[in-house]
């Protein structure tokens, strides 16, 4: 199918991201106003504006990998079983489930090229300490970082496998 549309990778790979994110973040906006301040009366110090900003820039970088995952993969079974031992340990490493302090120290380097772990930062500092830009910079700049690599290098394999 995608070699017959008029389409170029860049944006297919484009139309994934921004399907995701506007679901999502429109989700998150939802979710937190309605469930977390509206029924369970948690306080939230931050700017929704930013915390939502930065969903957007963690959903990037987290399509972006399952992207360039996909390009790995040569069919939707093998993508799946390729994804469980990437986005697992991802997830429970990031540091929302587990302090990323209590980890060894080679362990919690590693996990520096994990989308999840500067969320997981940036939306507690956001949410709960009411940090600005000037003091979240670095962990969203490595967000987008990451973000960046990871679109940059499936978007080259994206065009490769469509070309052969």
């Amino acid at each position: 199918h995608l070699l017959v549309m008029p389409v170029t990778p860049t944006e297919i790979m484009l139309a994934k991201v921004w399907s995701n994110m506007l679901v999502v973040v429109l989700c998150t906006w939802v979710s937190l106003e309605v469930i977390v301040k509206g029924a369970l009366g948690v306080p939230l110090a931050g700017s929704m504006s930013f915390f939502l900003l930065v969903t957007a820039v963690y959903l990037f970088a987290s399509t972006a990998l399952g992207i360039f995952l996909a390009t790995l993969a040569r069919s939707s079974p093998q993508f799946g079983l390729l994804a469980i031992p990437v986005i697992i340990p991802m997830l429970l490493l990031s540091g929302g489930s587990t302090p990323l302090d209590s980890m060894p120290q080679w362990l919690q380097w590693v996990m520096q090229g994990s989308p999840s772990t500067h969320f997981v930062s940036l939306s507690a500092a956001i949410l709960f300490r009411d940090a600005g830009i000037g003091v979240v910079w670095p962990d969203l700049l490595a967000l987008s970082a990451i973000g960046l690599l990871f679109f940059t290098i499936a978007l080259m394999r994206f065009r490769k496998s469509l070309a052969s």
